[in-house]
């Protein structure tokens, strides 16, 4: 929203926002202008989710992002936990479509299934009744950064019984899922996309995932334009992409960062996006 002012959304005929922290200055001092974004779109009934958490506590020890739902520590667990149930508390006065929530975390240690899926349901069940008792719906993140949680048909079977808690599919974390754990990109796109409730929209280029990806080093996330190929060195075809999960017919946001060539071709982008999905 530091990029976007609302008006420019309406003008641009978007539907939906999302508000997000930021780390280029103290948590605190956005919460005003991330309160202010959610008033004046409830206020012109323009759906607005909130990528959690936007309450962070000064003494906050890790950043923001970082999920520990799934920790063996318990001390972890609890404090984010904490944290999360203080910002479904704080965010009741305003009306939101949906929370964002990071929560497999990142870990290479594997463990054995039992183990793991006994934690991973008291966390599932712990989210769910918060989610439940704040009247929010909760949609999870699909990351492949916890090795014993990464797979698609796991992630499909463990949400599905849920009702206040779900999946947001994120394009790239995805697509940087299936080059880390090697499964197919296409095959489980089309399933996965079946199963999510919303999705995040963005691209890079370069070999590698994350820190060893030239696109996501220097822009980190890049708008996605029609004209991007994975021919042409990016990690998709974005109209490949588009025709899949367009055709879901849920909230998508276009989660990109404004560093990749102009404002111009941040906008322009956006509009061939709008235009492709309008012609299906």
């Amino acid at each position: 929203m530091a990029f976007f002012k609302l008006e420019t959304i309406e003008q641009m005929a978007l539907t939906r926002i999302e508000v997000c922290q930021g780390r280029h200055r103290p948590y605190r001092e956005n919460v005003p202008s991330i309160e202010a974004n959610i008033r004046e779109a409830n206020d012109k009934g323009i759906p607005v989710s909130v990528h959690l958490p936007i309450y962070i506590p000064d003494d906050y020890p890790w950043d923001f992002l970082d999920a520990f739902y799934l920790d063996k520590d318990p001390e972890k667990v609890e404090r984010a936990f904490a944290v999360l149930e203080d910002n479904l508390k704080r965010l009741q006065k305003y009306h939101i479509a949906y929370g964002v929530l990071h929560f497999a975390g990142v870990y290479e240690e594997a463990e054995t299934p039992e183990a793991f899926n006994r934690r991973l349901k008291r966390a599932c069940d712990r989210l769910e009744a918060l989610a439940a008792a704040y009247d929010v719906k909760v949609l999870v993140e699909y990351f492949g950064s916890n090795v014993n949680f990464y797979d698609v048909n796991d992630w499909i079977a463990c949400f599905k019984p849920y009702k206040s808690i779900g999946i947001l599919l994120d394009i790239c974390h995805y697509y940087f899922a299936a080059k880390w754990r090697a499964f197919d990109f296409k095959d489980n796109l089309q399933l996965l996309s079946s199963h999510a409730e919303a999705f995040h929209l963005w691209t890079t280029y370069g070999d590698g995932v994350y820190q060893e990806a030239e696109g996501y080093v220097k822009f980190h996330h890049i708008v996605p334009n029609i004209e991007q190929t994975e021919a042409n060195g990016w990690a998709f075809d974005t109209i490949d992409v588009l025709s899949v999960i367009a055709k879901a017919g849920k909230p998508m946001i276009i989660e990109a960062s404004p560093h990749y060539l102009s404002y111009d071709y941040y906008i322009d982008s956006i509009k061939g996006i709008q235009k492709f999905i309008h012609s299906l």
